[in-house]
């Protein structure tokens, strides 16, 4: 074993003492062990790797009573007489570290005792004291740390496991400690005393932590297991101090609490868990303030807060609920708030002994939904409560205390005063999308009507065709078709087309309503009968009609319901060529030039027993000018049946696809602006397909295919119609 004491000395001076192992008669050698070591200069470096063993009193192990000295135990100290400890220093800023162990077994034999300021003190090893008056560490200067991380036993009557007895002291449990005084015992003002490990007391009447001082902070994270009478968890006597509890207490001795609060101003907040031989929380000092958001089991006919002689409560929240309400004895707190969790889980309070009044409210982080929360207050008469017909706002919800099942009970009833911002935002924008879909639509089908025409004329030179249209997509429709047309010379002729729709499909909350006729128009000029050479088109169709829109109802919204016009309109102008590629065949290829406009005019949704905050809507629609190209083939099959089938691309040379915009009374929802999330397709293709069959020289039955990309989203517009020709 080597002691090492280095000490502000000459530059050289070195200090060193071996003590060897000396051997008996027979017998292995054995280890002696070095009496005291110790140094009273200032810097000095005091470091055991063997063993110490001191049996004369006063008589520590290390010793040192200079300034800024260190001390290092990694082997061990063994002293046995009475005020004897196994390091002891009073100089100030010692620096003090145990990796060994430490026993000592006198009257007031501390396991580490620092008299200086500003002492740093760290036990990582293990520290046992059987003497009386006996702690395992304790300061007696200002402003001292004092960790435990390893372990700390002490079986002495009064031993604590750490005492400290200056102002502003620093204390940390993170190891075990299990004691026969109080584990933790802070006398003097601003104490900060944190622990994280385990604090086990087995006598009676001491406490897993005893703070005497001002403003002392608490806080414990591990576990605090007392078992005899008296034997509180912890004991807060200092004015001003705060408690904070995410861990353990567990008291079971008589007259045991969890807390002990006889300090004013103590500020406790329960995350954890309190179960006490007696009250959870015992207040004996005026104006505490409480918060529960843990659990408080007192023991068989206690309190889980109980006040007496000068005890006040300014504060109580409390979230503990359900079988096991939180129960309060004594002085109402001057407020109380409940905190809810959900519909199931919410604090409830049943008062014994009740007197004075209180403000009742909820909390603010509390989580409210439209429902009756039973029983958050029992044992209270109406005239204890200073609010008690008051209501409330909370967020997007109002709330009351109503009475409840039973004499002197209450229930919270809250409801719906608002909707949800968020969730409405969601719901305005997934209706959107479906509006801009009934538009891309409705967009497809006027499109298509500009290709309507009628060309089976006879002497008059008149045409008439009626027939049935079928439009497949998300949203289905079926229209019944009438067209008319006038040749006015051998290459002119003029008509107008009807499409009336009678069965339309529904999706999206979106469906059509009041449909207004398709109106189209037409002009044509067209060298020959069989579509050789030159063609001119221009064309134009109209629809109008109203759409009823219902928002998806998201969780905490309105399903707001309202009806909207909406309009489509479109202009076609094309050129076409046609070219004899075979007998009978011929191939036209055709530029055009389209405008399009489908929209939804601006609304406002109806006030309804279940919408009290009804939303208004701008006007929202898609509009785009378009070059079309493409190639139509024509021809005979048989000398009846005739085939028309075509190709071609769209491209928009200026696309507009509106926001979702418009306002509200909502809260988080005055104003907005949704994209409805539904992409523009610029580019798009299109196709057709159609078969003629000549009846007679005047009449022909027509059956066509169409398939369009749409303006926006992924709905392909498939259109199909069958009509009937005739001449006149």
């Amino acid at each position: 074993m080597h002691a090492i004491i280095r000490g502000r000395q000459p530059a050289g001076w070195l200090m060193a003492l071996a003590v060897p192992c000396l051997g008996l008669a027979g017998a292995p050698a054995r280890a002696q062990c070095a009496g005291q070591v110790s140094s009273s200069a200032a810097g000095a470096s005091l470091s055991n790797t063997g063993c110490i063993s001191t049996g004369t009193a006063d008589t520590s192990g290390m010793l040192s009573s200079g300034a800024a000295t260190t001390i290092t135990n990694a082997g061990t100290i063994t002293t046995t007489a009475q005020n004897s400890p196994g390091i002891q220093s009073s100089g100030d800023n010692a620096v003090i570290t145990n990796t060994g162990t430490i026993t000592t077994s006198g009257r007031s034999g501390h396991g580490v005792r620092s008299d200086g300021a500003d002492a740093v003190i760290v036990n990582r090893g293990t520290i046992i004291t059987s003497g009386q008056n006996g702690p395992a560490l304790r300061s007696g200067g200002a402003r001292a740390t004092l960790t435990n991380e390893g372990i700390i036993v002490t079986t002495g009557l009064a031993a604590h496991g750490i005492r400290s007895e200056a102002d502003g002291d620093t204390i940390t449990n993170s190891g075990t400690m299990t004691v026969s005084g109080n584990g933790v015992r802070a006398f003097n003002a601003g104490a900060t005393i944190r622990n994280s490990g385990t604090i086990t007391v087995t006598e009676a009447p001491y406490r897993g932590i005893w703070a005497s001082g001002a403003g002392t902070i608490i806080e414990n994270t591990g576990s605090i297991g007392t078992g005899g009478a008296l034997g509180h968890g912890i004991w807060l006597e200092g004015a001003g101090g705060s408690i904070l509890n995410t861990g353990s207490i567990v008291t079971t001795g008589a007259d045991a609490a969890g807390f002990l609060l006889s300090g004013s101003g103590t500020a406790v907040v329960n995350r954890g868990s309190i179960a006490a031989g007696a009250q959870g929380i015992l207040v004996e000092a005026p104006g505490a303030t409480i918060t529960n958001l843990g659990t408080i089991t007192p023991g068989a006919g206690q309190a889980g807060i109980e006040l007496r002689g000068a005890g006040t409560v300014l504060a109580l929240t409390n979230a503990q609920g359900g079988a096991a309400p939180l129960r309060y004895a004594g002085t109402l707190p001057a407020t109380y708030r409940v905190l809810v969790r959900s519909v199931s889980e919410f604090g409830r309070l049943s008062v014994g002994n009740a007197a004075g009044s209180m403000a009742f409210g909820v909390d603010e982080a509390s989580a409210l939904a439209a429902a009756r929360y039973r029983d958050v207050l029992t044992g209270v008469s109406a005239a204890a409560i200073s609010n008690e017909e008051t209501r409330f706002e909370l967020g997007r919800f109002a709330w009351m205390l109503t009475a409840g099942a039973t004499a002197e009970s209450w229930d919270l009833l809250a409801w719906l005063s608002g909707p949800d911002a968020a969730n409405t935002r969601s719901a305005l924008q997934s209706s959107a999308g479906a509006v801009r879909g009934v538009l891309a639509q409705r967009a497809s089908v006027s499109i298509d009507a500009l290709d309507l025409d009628c060309v089976s004329f006879d002497q008059s030179g008149a045409c008439v065709s009626i027939g049935l249209r079928g439009t497949q997509g998300a949203w289905g429709e079926g229209a019944a078709l009438v067209t008319a047309a006038f040749r006015l010379a051998p290459d002119w002729r003029i008509g107008a087309a009807l499409d009336q729709p009678f069965a339309t499909g529904s999706q999206g909350g979106v469906t059509p309503r009041n449909t207004a006729p398709l109106l189209g128009a037409f002009v044509v000029h067209q060298r020959s009968p069989d579509a050789a050479g030159l063609t001119l088109r221009a064309s134009a169709a109209y629809r109008q009609g109203e759409l009823r829109i219902t928002r998806a109802q998201l969780p905490d919204t309105e399903p707001g319901t309202g009806r909207a016009r909406a309009t489509s309109i479109a202009f076609g102008l094309e050129a076409a060529y046609g070219v004899v590629v075979a007998e009978g065949w011929i191939a036209q290829p055709h530029l055009g030039l389209r405008h399009s406009d489908s929209r939804r005019q601006a609304y406002a949704e109806g006030v309804a027993d279940n919408v009290e905050f009804p939303i208004r809507h701008a006007a929202f629609g898609l509009r785009a000018t378009t070059a079309t190209a493409g190639l139509r083939l024509r021809g005979a099959l048989t000398p009846r049946l005739g085939l028309v089938a075509g190709a071609g691309a769209e491209y928009d040379l200026r696309a507009v696809a509106d926001r979702a915009e418009g306002s509200s009374e909502i809260a988080g929802l005055e104003s907005f602006s949704i994209d409805p999330g539904r992409h523009a397709n610029r580019l798009r293709g299109v196709g057709s397909l159609g078969l003629r069959h000549a009846i007679a020289a005047n009449q022909v039955l027509m059956a066509d295919a169409s398939l369009r990309q749409p303006i926006a989203g992924n709905d392909a517009a498939l259109g199909a119609t069958i009509r009937y020709a005739i001449g006149f």
